[in-house]
Parts: C-alpha cells; structure tokens; sequence
C-alpha cells in the first residue's frame, strides 16, 4: 500500500515541562484545535510499550474528540467540534471515520472534508499501522505519516502527537472494534 504519513513531533522534554508547567509550548497554542493537557502526568513509566501498544489497538479502536476555539473570519464566527474514530484492524490496516458538529449542541455529522489542514473530501480514511520503537504510527495517502507515543493511567489515555496535524495529540478513548 502506498501511503504517505504523519509524524510525532513533541520531544519528551517539551511534554514533560508542558505538563508540568500546565502553559502549553508555541506549538500548541498554535494548534488549529483546543489542545487539552494530560490529566495525569506524562512519563516513561505510563508510555505505553511495543506489546501494550499492540494489545491497545489491533482489533480495537481509538477515538479523538477535539474542538477549535471560536474564531472570526471577517464578520463570522466559527466553532467546530470533531470526532475521529479510527478502527485498527489486525491485518495492519486501519479507516478512520470523521463525524463533525458545526454548531454547538448541534447534531453530528459526516465530515464533508477531514485531515485538516489539506481538506480531503469525505467523511473516511484508510491507511496501514504499525509499531515503531514505543510508538503507534500510522500512514495514509491523504494524511501522510503520523508517529504517537501513547501514555495510560488507569483508564484514561492520552496521546502524544504533533498537535499542528490532525488535532490527535490529546485524550483518547479505547474501544472494541465492531464485528463484520
């Protein structure tokens, strides 16, 4: 499959003066979306390793509920609220589907575009995963390549990622795939 991907961005160092700080790095103040800070802190001892990384999602899901900030554009205001499922399959591949509420309180939708800032149209992806040195990275044509290292506390998970791409770097949701 030929696929170009994302890739993580945030060093351990930034992470941890981040959370522990709580005032987000430039990079994350620049984000396209609310970036919210781990609830818990982040270290070595809850990242996540090859084999719990591989338990986490081949055959599961992984979904990622962002918010932008209320912007204007000329004499318009606009607010989003997206929501990205991604369904990993074990084989190695995954599809992501995007849903979206332009209003809030407003009923969820199907993204007319997503992968922001490119603007693919459609509401689905597709792409491969896999496993590299302690983080999930995945590939697809329309996003490129993406690297997340992923931390966990108890139930809670939070996934550290270039926050300028994709708005994944943030709290998570773990789930079960459904059967087909």
């Amino acid at each position: 499959m030929s696929a170009a991907s994302f890739a993580l961005g945030l060093a351990a160092s930034q992470s941890q003066s981040h959370a522990e700080s709580g005032r987000a790095p430039e990079e994350l103040r620049r984000a396209p979306c609310v970036v919210e800070t781990a609830t818990f802190p982040l270290s070595d001892a809850n990242r996540l390793n090859d084999a719990q990384l591989r338990t986490l999602v081949a055959g599961g899901t992984l979904a990622f509920q962002r918010k932008s900030e209320l912007r204007a554009r000329g004499y318009q205001h606009y607010w989003w609220e997206r929501r990205n499922v991604y369904t990993f399959r074990e084989d190695g591949s995954f599809f992501n589907l995007c849903t979206i509420r332009e209003q809030q309180g407003g009923p969820f939708k199907p993204c007319p575009v997503r992968d922001q800032p490119r603007n693919v149209k459609g509401d689905r992806g597709v792409g491969a995963w896999r496993i590299e040195s302690g983080r999930l990275c995945l590939e697809s044509v329309d996003e490129g390549r993406i690297c997340l290292a992923v931390h966990r506390q108890g139930t809670q998970i939070f996934v550290q990622g270039p926050p300028r791409r994709n708005c994944l770097h943030g709290p998570a949701e773990a789930g079960q795939a459904p059967r087909t």
